[in-house]
């Protein structure tokens, strides 16, 4: 049996390394034709013929619905159908010019400038600004930057209210965002243009007031230095207390403190020296008139802790004395920034950056046939979004039909479940039948191995008259012969030797699953480490594993364990 085994195991093995072999080679063969043909399918446009067309069914089906969805917008926000011409008409050209921006897109920010500049009109003429800005953008920050920063800062501006009417507001806006941009090229990502909205709506009634001078210097500098959040919290708080002499701001003392620096003059809280200049930008104002007091006063400006603990006398609010302060001591900083600001380039960037930024060009390669692909698919539109009408029509009108129990519904979820029933049963029946199968082919395997033993080993295999009976059997007739033989079967398998292994193995299992668990008696470290070594290697030893319970036997020396438990108690466990 041993020898047969080897021998049809290695000869398994050795198909299997040939299959291997021929497999490997295969596949070798297969790329090296693949290879070779793979230049030939590209130069005649095979390869990429049909990845190109695959590319473009996809991108059509999606910027062509961005496409219909921004149309819609436009139609709920009432814009009249000429002004939605106008739009995209304005929008395309500008796509042409700065092809890394596609028109869907532009028309968002077209929308967006119309709201906040009041008309359509208005709003196209900042609209190539917003473009230039976003290509900047690209440029500055990477070619995924959102166009949701442009939305934020037109937000921004307009709660800021720079957008007033007529060409100055305009002008403001043009400005203001070309000079926002100016400090992203700066900055880089550590700085959000679109966090201009949080800094306006931070600002309160301070906000309106500041000019564009400083919202397009100071500001983005003040952002970066407190958050946008922080910053306009201060110079709302620092207005109230210095502007308006709120008592939130500014106690009795703190507008005494003032007016002894000479701040604030008249009756009463009195009125803030130049409370228009402080209005529109508190950053000239503190280097106009707040440093020239304290140093009047004998305050060392470059002693930043000096500085500190007398602008905190001014107002009892540590947002506001917080932001005086850093004006004062950061006047370097500020003052450098503002300069980097100023030498960037800015929207103007945006006309050069397609030619010498290679990720701006490339963007706008793919804002291309993301144009081309919307403009082929809203051929389609009007063809696909009925179609998908209908079948979800189709579904929520059978989902009814279910909820109100029709007949014709429920009689045709009777015939499927009937059809799934019986295909169930049959499956189980199919599965029992192969575990019957599966039974008797077992049987016969071990019937055939026993044979063979016998064959080998004669009678000595199984002792008595049925195993010399089948070993004699196969002696003379072979084992195929025997195997068919019904006599030598009934012989194999009614022998008394055969029975009695049954039986002998039956009742010692029995035996054991009747018997308690064993237990273990520690006797110490190191001679439970060498017990354990008897154990596994069949030496006997005293202690070890030990029947406990009832009807066990009982456990040696009674069951002592020296240094841990009395022998009583161990009987008694």
């Amino acid at each position: 049996m041993s020898a047969w085994k080897t021998a049809t195991l290695s000869e398994f093995a050795r198909v299997r390394a040939g299959m291997r072999q021929t497999e490997a080679e295969a596949k070798r063969f297969s790329r090296s034709i693949q290879n070779a043909l793979k230049p030939a399918y590209i130069a005649l446009g095979g390869y990429t013929g049909v990845y190109l067309t695959g590319t473009l069914g996809r991108e059509a089906i999606g910027a062509s619905a961005a496409r219909q969805r921004e149309y819609f917008r436009q139609r709920m926000g009432a814009i009249p159908q000429n002004e939605q011409d106008q739009i995209f008409a304005r929008s395309q050209e500008l796509s042409q010019k700065y092809p890394s921006v596609n028109i869907t897109d532009i028309m968002e920010m077209a929308r967006t400038a119309r709201n906040t500049m009041g008309s359509t009109d208005r709003g196209l003429e900042v609209l190539e600004r917003m473009v230039k800005g976003f290509v900047t953008l690209q440029s500055a920050k990477g070619i995924e930057a959102a166009t949701s920063e442009l939305t934020g800062l037109m937000k921004g501006l307009d709660n800021l209210g720079t957008n007033s009417n007529g060409a100055k507001g305009v002008k403001n806006v043009n400005d203001l965002i070309d000079a926002f941009i100016k400090a992203a090229q700066i900055e880089g990502n550590d700085f959000d243009v679109g966090s201009v909205w949080s800094l306006a709506r931070r600002s309160r009634i301070a906000g309106p007031g500041l000019s564009p001078e400083f919202l397009g210097t100071v500001a983005p500098a003040l952002i970066q230095d407190m958050g946008a959040d922080g910053a306009g919290t201060a110079l709302a708080m620092a207005y109230k207390a210095f502007v308006i002499g709120a008592n939130d701001g500014a106690s009795k003392g703190n507008i005494e403190a003032q007016r002894r620096l000479g701040l604030r003059t008249g009756e009463g809280k009195g009125d803030l020296v130049d409370s228009d200049l402080f209005g529109t930008n508190p950053y000239q104002w503190v280097k106009s008139y707040l440093i020239p007091a304290l140093q009047k006063d004998g305050v060392d400006i470059d002693n930043d802790t000096a500085v500190a603990k007398a602008v905190a006398q001014l107002s009892r609010n540590s947002s506001a004395t917080g932001l005086l302060t850093r004006m004062i001591t950061q006047q370097q900083q500020i003052g450098r920034v503002t300069a980097l600001y100023h030498r960037a380039l800015g929207t103007d960037a945006a006309d050069t950056a397609k030619n010498q930024d290679p990720f701006v060009g490339w963007k706008g390669l793919q804002e291309s046939l993301r144009n081309l692909t919307a403009a082929v698919g809203e051929s389609v539109m009007p063809v696909i979004v009925p179609g998908l009408n209908s079948f979800a029509n189709t579904i929520n009108s059978f989902a009814a039909m279910v909820q109100g129990q029709d007949p014709r519904v429920l009689g045709g979820a009777g015939i499927l479940g009937a059809g799934i029933a019986a295909y169930g049963g049959w499956k189980v029946a199919y599965g029992i039948y192969g575990l019957i199968t599966a039974g008797v082919a077992l049987n016969e395997a071990a019937a055939a191995l026993t044979a063979a033993a016998v064959a080998q080993g004669g009678s000595g295999v199984l002792a008595g008259a049925g195993g010399a009976a089948a070993g004699g059997a196969a002696r003379r007739w072979g084992i195929g012969t025997l195997l068919r033989n019904p006599w030598t079967l009934m012989a194999l398998l009614g022998g008394a030797t055969a029975w009695k292994f049954i039986r002998d193995t039956s009742a010692t299992n029995g035996r054991e699953s009747r018997m308690p668990p064993p237990k273990y008696y520690s006797q110490g470290a190191d001679q439970d480490r060498d017990n354990y070594h008897r154990l596994y290697g069949g030496i006997q030893f005293e202690g070890g594993m030990h029947r406990v319970g009832l009807g066990a036997a009982p456990a040696p020396n009674g069951g002592a364990i020296p240094g841990s438990m009395r022998p009583r108690l161990l009987a008694t466990r």
